[in-house]
């Protein structure tokens, strides 16, 4: 979903404009102010009750390999952020999940429904 779609879905559940509903969705989401990475920022831990809790966590330093040369590159520890679905948020995926329409084996089919060649 991209951000424009949330901002409709937002304004249409929340029974207001367009505009409004972008600038809740602004002041809560912003990376260079928005209230989550505020909070984040400050105390390193967001939790809203039934959705989830949001934490920063430092990554290691590690080996890794750069994709295009292939050669072996040093990656500097660095802060990440977390997120651990609530209680209520895992009750609704795990109920959309059981009235999939996926086959057995959690496979689908290609969207095209050709067949791949072998080799």
């Amino acid at each position: 979903m991209r951000k424009s779609e949330f901002i409709d879905k937002v304004a249409r559940k929340a029974e207001m404009s367009r505009e409004s509903a972008a600038r809740a969705v602004e002041a809560i989401f912003d990376t260079a102010g928005g209230a989550l990475s505020d909070a984040i920022r400050a105390s390193g831990v967001v939790s809203i009750p039934g959705f989830g809790k949001f934490r920063t966590k430092k990554r290691a330093a590690r080996r890794g390999r750069n994709p295009q040369t292939g050669e072996l590159i040093d990656i500097p520890e660095r802060m990440v952020i977390q997120f651990t679905a609530g209680k209520g948020l895992q009750e609704i995926l795990s109920e959309s999940d059981s009235k999939s329409d996926r086959p057995a084996g959690g496979k689908t089919k290609s969207k095209s429904g050709a067949k791949k060649r072998p080799g």
